[in-house]
């Protein structure tokens, strides 16, 4: 459900705050609900991310101001494959996808299984942030089972199709497990 409210804000009825900031689409959260996803984020029963506005969502989950939401140790599973190319111009022309864990304070820290799905389409000119790729910064976190297509990433500093930048404390499991990239990488500095 869709109810506007005293200042003219759009709230659906997942706790998202839909704007318009000069001419693009803004979404934050509420966190007066529970996240759209399916599942509840367990190994037995991971959050699911269906289509491209699930991974638009998870992005404004981590990347939401005060770095509150990282989905520590939280599971995740891809169901199908999805296809960035019209969602990431829409949501910005100029920039494109904007990386789920934007910094190293709004890091991704769970665990994220594709099961064999892609994701293709995706398109990143920032060249002025560090941190880019579908995942901009993992922290003690796994990325399993994906494959990238048809992707373009250019950024500043740490750059990569799946993550930008990945810290991982010393005995923890390996941050990428049978994934593969077919994309275009360009940065000011390293490419990973």
């Amino acid at each position: 459900t869709n109810e506007n409210d005293s200042d003219g804000v759009e709230r659906t009825g997942v706790g998202r705050l839909l704007e318009i900031v000069k001419g693009k689409l803004a979404v934050t959260s509420s966190r007066s609900d529970k996240y759209i996803f399916g599942g509840d984020g367990t190994k037995e029963n991971p959050y699911k991310i269906n289509c491209d506005k699930d991974l638009y969502y998870l992005q404004g989950y981590v990347n939401e101001d005060g770095g509150e939401e990282r989905f520590i140790g939280e599971y995740f599973e891809q169901t199908a494959d999805i296809d960035l190319a019209d969602y990431s111009s829409y949501v910005n022309l100029e920039y494109g996808w904007m990386p789920i864990g934007k910094s190293e304070t709004n890091s991704f820290q769970g665990y994220y299984d594709a099961r064999g799905h892609k994701v293709t389409g995706m398109f990143i000119n920032r060249g002025n942030q560090s941190g880019t790729g579908l995942f901009g910064v993992l922290y003690n976190a796994v990325v399993k089972n994906l494959t990238l297509e048809n992707v373009s990433v250019t950024g500043d500093g740490a750059v990569g199709a799946i993550a930008g930048a990945h810290r991982q404390p010393r005995g923890s499991p390996r941050p990428y497990v049978r994934c593969n990239a077919q994309a275009s990488c360009s940065r000011k500095s390293r490419v990973r």
